[in-house]
This record gives C-alpha cells, sequence and structure tokens, in this order.
C-alpha cells in the first residue's frame, strides 16, 4: 500500500495532468477560434468574464480549477471584411466555426465525464467557446443568404436586359408555380413558334397570312388575343392551358392531363406535350421544341 503523502501526490499529478489536457484542447480550440476574432472588430464583452485561478502547486486548494486558460463570452460578433468574403470562402468560414463548436462540445463532454461539475472553468470555457462560434455562424451564414440573393438579382438582371421578353415569360410562369421544366418545355415551343429557334420571343408577330398572332401563334379562333401585348398573352395562357391539356391530353398519352403535364420533371418531354396538346403542331417540328427547351432550361436555370 502507497504512503498516504504519495497517493496525494499521485493524485495531484492526475489531476494536473487532467487539467493540462484541457488547457491543451483549449488552446487549439482558441487558436483556431482566434482566426475568427482576430478578424473581428467591435466585440462588446458580457457582464460575465471567467477569469481562471492560478494554480496552487504546493496545497491542495483550487485543484478543480487548475487551468491557466481563459475565454471571454461575447456579445457580437462583427468581421471588417465580412463584405469583402465570396460565397467559397463564407463557407469556409461557416465550416470553421461549426468545427470550433464541435470540437467545443467535445471539451464540454470530456470533462463531464472526468467528474468535472458544471460550474468549472473548463465546462464554462467550453461553452462560452460554442457560443461564439454560434456567433460567427449567424453571422457568416446571414452574409452567406444576402449575398446569394444579391448574386440572383443581379442574374435577373442580366436576364432581362439580355431577354426581356423570354424572362419576363418565364418569371411569370414561376409566379404561377409551375416547375423549371414546364416552363422550359413552354418557352421552347415559343422559341420555335416566334423566336427563330432563339429566346428573342417577338410576342407581337402575325404569320404572313395574319391567320395566327402572338407567342403561341394563335389561329383566328382565338381572335379575342389578337393584337394583345404581353402581359396579356401570358395571362391568356394562363387562363387556357387546364382546358387545352385536359380536353387534347390523350393525344400526348391516355389519361395525360393538365395536372399530369404540371408533374413533368424533364424539359423535352414537357415540350413535347405541349407541343401536342396545345400547339398541336406538325410532328416534325417536335424535335425542335426539345432542342429549344433544353437551351431555355440551361440559361434560366443552369446559367
Amino acid at each position: 500500500m502507497l504512503p498516504n503523502n504519495n497517493k496525494k501526490e499521485k493524485q495531484k499529478m492526475k489531476k494536473r495532468i487532467t487539467a493540462l489536457i484541457l488547457v491543451v484542447l483549449m488552446v487549439i480550440i482558441g487558436s483556431d477560434f482566434s482566426n475568427h476574432t482576430n478578424r473581428a472588430i467591435a466585440i462588446e464583452p458580457d457582464v460575465e468574464f471567467y477569469r481562471m485561478e492560478e494554480v496552487q502547486e504546493d496545497t491542495g486548494e483550487n485543484l478543480e480549477n487548475e487551468e491557466d486558460f481563459s475565454v471571454e463570452r461575447i456579445k457580437v460578433f462583427y468581421d471588417a471584411q465580412l463584405l469583402t468574403y465570396s460565397l467559397e470562402e463564407l463557407e469556409i468560414l461557416i465550416d470553421e466555426a461549426q468545427t470550433d463548436q464541435e470540437a467545443a462540445h467535445n471539451l464540454a463532454e470530456s470533462a463531464r465525464q472526468l467528474g468535472w461539475p458544471e460550474d468549472s472553468e473548463s465546462i464554462i470555457s467550453a461553452k462560452a467557446e460554442w457560443w461564439n462560434a454560434q456567433l460567427a455562424i449567424e453571422l457568416y451564414d446571414s452574409r452567406y443568404q444576402e449575398l446569394c440573393a444579391e448574386l440572383e438579382e443581379t442574374k435577373w438582371d442580366i436576364r432581362k436586359k439580355e431577354y426581356p421578353e423570354a424572362t419576363e415569360i418565364w418569371l411569370y410562369m414561376k409566379n404561377l408555380g409551375w416547375n423549371d421544366y414546364i416552363c422550359a418545355g413552354i418557352m421552347g415551343n415559343l422559341m420555335a413558334e416566334v423566336g427563330g429557334g432563339t429566346l428573342e420571343i417577338r410576342y407581337w408577330l402575325y404569320d404572313s397570312d395574319k391567320a395566327y398572332y402572338g407567342m403561341c401563334q394563335w389561329s383566328e379562333g382565338y381572335s379575342a388575343i389578337w393584337s394583345a401585348g404581353l402581359s396579356e398573352q401570358c395571362n391568356f395562357l394562363r387562363d387556357t392551358i387546364k382546358y387545352e391539356l385536359d380536353t387534347f391530353g390523350y393525344a400526348y398519352a391516355k389519361g395525360f392531363n393538365f395536372n399530369a403535364f404540371l408533374n413533368m420533371t424533364n424539359e423535352r418531354d414537357a415540350a413535347k406535350a405541349f407541343a401536342k396538346c396545345y400547339e398541336r403542331c406538325a410532328s416534325s417540328t417536335y424535335k425542335i421544341r426539345q432542342n429549344n427547351a433544353e437551351k431555355a432550361y440551361n440559361y434560366f436555370v443552369n446559367d
């Protein structure tokens, strides 16, 4: 059996080693997180600041709080370079902060498993690290969403300038809740009707005999739409498409109707269905309309 003095010394040494391991872990976490906080300015400290007490080498006092590190819980995390980051850089920063958070969580769990109380410096510091990382995540994710919206708006501004009519029609259809495949399938038909295979949709066109008019080249039977502007033509398409697809859906497939059309998940199939059931055009143009639909899909969705 060991003498009492030796047992006490071993217990003290064991606790010091445990504290040292926790210190090393916190240094790793702290140095990684400092990469974020070094970028940060205007950080307002919380009313609570966790200060570690000095290790008492020659007594048994404060053995549960031997760590010589401290973590400040912040109220505000602000990065002065925030507006300069790209989407890719923001993703990296979010990943780094999430890694910090996971490490802080693991540290707290390890301390608990070692029997450290919730008010111990190690667990308090781990919680502060987790909170600080959370503030960084929220800031970078908020900027990420803003930047996505800005880039999307810029992209649509470019499209509106390049193909204003096609873009207006596309956005109109999207606002109706139609998926990208349906929109591209219909657009592929409009490109064949009045676009010359391009997204230059000349919705004001009559055919050479003035027997057909508009972006869908409606026949004389639909003369109510003749001479109408683009907005009115979009409304007319919206108001007539269900009837046409429900009535002539059989031309595409048995039992096919408007609801089945809206659930299509391929732009080429949607182009052919619209051609057969709504346009009711020559079969020789099906492939052209399908190829057009692919072009429209790539332009509005993939670019």
